[in-house]
């Protein structure tokens, strides 16, 4: 998957396809707006693949900050990726939990996505983050699959306010959410969420920070959660210094 990301205008994502020999270029499949039936699709910055409804294809999670962000997701075929079905989410979606002034021009919402099974009911979930959210202090969303696909039943908006999200507290400039990862850190069948906190405040006071979220059978637990810095035991370095904008970056193992 290749996304292209035309800034003011309609994006697209090239997919190319793999067998027995590696990735193809013949046939390669051009997901356009106009390709798909659709009246967009955003400028693209992040994606992610998930099997977010009952059928066995692989789906796409297609996410942009652009504007004040956006998140598209399409869902597989015997042979493509299609428009059919396909979900179009942004903070101003009826039902989708979020906080901000209604005049903020301060959203990032989709500037990351990530995709895993937080509640264990065999559909893939969405988690995608807005750093921009009130006053840069960021947050994160979660949207869960179901047999029909992406949908928001239960969805959850977390930020420093979540009990499990705590950490230093609220704070200007923290970006919340400017990076995240996913796995399961504890081998307990539930998708875990690792998220960033950059702290890029001007000036710079505070060194960066990871908040870790567990899955659980009702989804991302709220009420607890880890918070590690350059200051944690165990946490080999020089410690936490202006700056350093700890957890920038998360890349997680199998």
């Amino acid at each position: 998957m290749y996304g292209g990301p035309y800034p003011y205008t309609h994006g697209a994502v090239w997919i190319l396809f793999g067998d027995h020999n590696g990735l193809r270029i013949r046939g390669a499949q051009l997901a356009s707006a106009h390709r798909l039936g659709l009246d967009r699709i955003p400028e693209t910055l992040e994606l992610t693949p998930g099997r977010f409804d009952r059928g066995r294809r692989s789906d796409l999670a297609i996410g942009t900050p652009w504007g004040r962000g956006a998140l598209r997701v399409l869902y597989g075929s015997a042979d493509s990726i299609t428009g059919r079905g396909a979900g179009y989410f942004s903070e101003a979606t009826p039902g989708l939990l979020a906080n901000h002034p209604e005049d903020s021009v301060e959203f990032a919402f989709g500037e990351v996505v990530v995709s895993g099974d937080f509640n264990g009911d065999g559909y893939g979930d969405i988690a995608t983050s807005d750093p921009g959210e009130q006053a840069n202090r960021g947050a994160v969303h979660i949207l869960y699959g179901s047999s029909g696909g992406i949908n928001l039943d239960g969805n959850q908006h977390l930020n420093q306010s979540t009990p499990a999200l705590v950490g230093d507290g609220p704070n200007a400039e923290d970006y919340l959410g400017r990076s995240l990862g996913g796995g399961d850190f504890n081998a307990d069948g539930y998708f875990d969420l690792a998220v960033g906190e950059v702290q890029h405040a001007d000036p710079c006071e505070r060194g960066g920070a990871v908040h870790v979220l567990y899955g659980s059978a009702t989804g991302v637990d709220e009420s607890v959660g880890q918070f590690l810095t350059q200051d944690t035991p165990g946490i080999a370095g020089d410690g936490s210094q202006p700056c350093d904008e700890f957890g920038s970056a998360l890349s997680i193992g199998r």
